[in-house]
């Protein structure tokens, strides 16, 4: 198993390059569903966490 190579990478190497890149697509997608999420929600909504601090 330690023989086979995987486009001229060891065969563990592939696979935590593979694990590792669909682990950051994983986290890219949820970044991009809560962008989404918050772009749906009204925008004054965002203003009102900003005030608190802004006001005190």
């Amino acid at each position: 198993m330690a023989w086979r190579y995987t486009a001229g990478l060891p065969l563990t190497s592939a696979l935590r390059l593979r694990d590792t890149t669909t682990r950051i697509a994983f986290a890219h997608k949820q970044m991009r569903r809560a962008i989404s999420r918050q772009r749906a929600t009204n925008d004054d909504t965002s203003l009102q966490a900003v005030a608190p601090s802004v006001a005190s």
